[in-house]
């Protein structure tokens, strides 16, 4: 408690808002993290009939869900439509991955001008102080203090969101990364069926 308050006098209120949204990155950044170790990864098989490599598929243990759906959709279907099958699933796994990713842009945007509120807080009470003192002795003190807080305030806002924007860019990339290998491989997976 004794760290909050640490915090407050140094920050002013606006830190609770700014270490809520320091947390929740965290929390996001390592919940995306989980979840593309967790993608499901699908090799071209080696084999010759697809229900020898759906029933190795079965037996293994990681990602058997993913393997399995495509190998039962091309092995129950016509090509054209087995390629619709696939398509809808791919794009129901793009838009799981990708929407917490707009939470990320959000922190990005909304970091900074925190910070800026933080800085707006921490200047009035400057004033306020300076013009107290401009009535009593000269004591620098408190002004100090509340333009330190101001620009803790900026620097912190500013931290958050460029580790959002870094987090953003990094998780695009490796999703966009991951479905890319994911479309090439069952492209030629599927030709090579046909």
């Amino acid at each position: 408690m004794e760290v909050l308050y640490h915090l407050s006098h140094l920050f002013g209120p606006i830190i609770y808002i700014m270490l809520f949204a320091f947390f929740f990155l965290t929390f996001l950044t390592t919940e995306r993290i989980i979840k593309f170790i967790l993608l499901p990864k699908f090799k071209l098989p080696k084999h010759d009939h697809l229900s020898e490599y759906n029933e190795k598929c079965k037996h293994s243990k990681i990602n058997n869900h993913f393997s399995s759906y495509v190998l039962s959709t091309l092995k129950d279907n016509q090509k054209k439509q087995a390629e619709r099958k696939i398509n809808l699933y791919l794009q129901s796994l793009r838009k799981n991955l990708f929407r917490p990713l707009i939470l990320l842009n959000l922190l990005a945007v909304v970091s900074p001008m925190l910070g800026l509120l933080g800085t707006i807080w921490g200047m009035s009470k400057s004033f306020a102080s300076l013009s107290a003192q401009m009535n009593q002795a000269n004591d620098f003190e408190n002004l100090i203090r509340y333009l330190s807080e101001a620009m803790y305030a900026t620097a912190f806002g500013i931290v958050i969101a460029s580790l959002s924007l870094i987090a953003l860019f990094v998780f695009r990339f490796l999703f966009e990364q991951y479905f890319q290998n994911l479309e090439d491989s069952l492209n030629t997976f599927i030709e090579s069926r046909a």
